[in-house]
């Protein structure tokens, strides 16, 4: 929580206000600490919506990570099987199913820096 207590932070997330802000309050609260600041959220979900809504046919994160810079990932678990890995993982003590997990919010992370600079960059010609 430090880190998000110093000058400015701010949170970039791809449906975060949706899924992600909500999930953390959740936890927030189930450990009782309470939120003690505020944030600027970036939900990026929202800025590719107006940017690609009519030329895109999804915006999933993964569409746009192939339509916007080629990019395909390759042995990509989706995102709604993470739960299920990590279950395997805690009930087994097998380090195994953790891999794949990281391995798809490595790429998560990049995409959504690359999406944000992206965006950013044709917003305010950087």
């Amino acid at each position: 929580m430090d880190h998000l207590s110093k000058a400015n932070p701010a949170l970039v997330t791809y449906n975060g206000r949706s899924f992600d802000l909500p999930y953390i309050a959740d936890r927030l609260a189930y450990y009782g600490i309470p939120p003690q600041f505020r944030i600027p959220d970036f939900d990026l979900l929202h800025f590719s919506r107006r940017r690609w809504k009519d030329r895109l046919p999804s915006l999933r994160l993964t569409a746009l990570e192939k339509e916007i810079f080629g990019i395909a990932r390759v042995d990509d678990i989706p995102g709604q099987m993470v739960p299920e890995f990590y279950e395997t993982y805690m009930s087994t003590g097998n380090c195994g199913p953790l891999v794949p997990i990281v391995e798809h919010n490595r790429q998560d992370l990049i995409s959504l820096a690359l999406l944000f600079c992206h965006l950013m960059g044709e917003w305010y010609g950087r």
